[in-house]
């Protein structure tokens, strides 16, 4: 099994939360790569780490591949946020019932996954920072309790034990929930989402593809033109598949900055891959 180079093991649990959606929520697990690949994305630009860099274009070919072939919906940042809320309120109503246990703990860690994802759509996160923060930090709590044989009393008046209060987030999620629902023609239900609060998140246990074995793509050499297409001054035909190769890889580089919207770094790429051209044109 392959692991993930240092600087990336923070995005660990986004991958596994990709993965569990994987074969159910195919729109959301694309998503959750998505935000991985801007993680990744973000630690390359900062550390240029050749082996982030192959990981970074393993990710690239794997959401330009997802994207070709979902359904992607101008729906999906609703969908998306009716998702992560009904996880975080499964875990909330038995939370607030005083009957938390390490599955409890294990949901709000998911929805403060999700909820984290939840930024590709909202970059502010105005909507959903403290119910992240109150799914993180009850997590936290409730598993140190149950290590150390302390009972976990409910969090009152929905506060966490430092007094985050998500009281008001819910209450006005709640009301666009319910301002949606009127809008659906009766006897239609959403395609996607969680309609079932008493039911807590369960992961997969298993999945066609770990995340941890993710093999980077190399790129395919591109074919030596004819002595006639004016490469013919190149030093060596390995030197040009080497080349030619980068270029390739900062193609794909390039369309996931103006995705992000880093313009410099894609002028940076840019300009290195056309000086390579320029070099074996001459």
């Amino acid at each position: 099994m392959q692991s993930f180079p240092e600087p990336l093991k923070h995005i660990v649990p986004y991958i596994k939360r990709a993965a569990e959606l994987e074969e159910k929520h195919p729109v959301f697990s694309y998503y959750c790569n998505f935000y991985v690949l801007g993680k990744i994305f973000a630690v390359q630009k900062a550390n240029n780490d050749p082996e982030v860099r192959d990981v970074l274009m393993a990710y690239l070919d794997i959401c330009e591949t997802l994207k070709s072939n979902l359904p992607l919906t101008d729906d999906d940042h609703d969908s998306f946020l009716s998702f992560a809320v009904g996880i975080f309120k499964n875990a909330h109503q038995v939370d607030m019932a005083g009957a938390a246990t390490a599955k409890t703990a294990q949901t709000y860690f998911a929805a403060s996954h999700f909820l984290e994802v939840y930024s590709v759509f909202d970059k502010d996160m105005q909507k959903v920072n403290s119910m992240k923060i109150f799914a993180k930090k009850r997590a936290g709590l409730i598993s140190s309790s149950l290590k150390a044989g302390i009972p976990i009393a409910p969090p009152p008046g929905g506060k966490s034990s430092d007094g985050v209060d998500v009281s008001n987030e819910m209450a006005e999620l709640e009301k666009e929930a319910q301002e949606e629902e009127e809008k659906t023609p009766h006897g239609e239900q959403p395609t996607i989402g969680y309609n079932s609060p008493t039911t807590e998140y369960n992961a997969p246990t298993t999945s066609t593809s770990s995340p941890e074995e993710i093999t980077p793509v190399e790129p395919e050499p591109v074919v030596q033109p004819a002595q006639s297409s004016g490469f013919g001054n190149m030093s060596t035909t390995r030197d040009f598949y080497k080349d030619m190769a980068k270029v390739q890889s900062n193609c794909r580089a390039i369309i996931s900055a103006i995705d992000f919207e880093d313009l410099p770094e894609a002028k940076r790429l840019l300009e290195v891959s056309l000086a390579m051209v320029n070099n074996h044109s001459k």
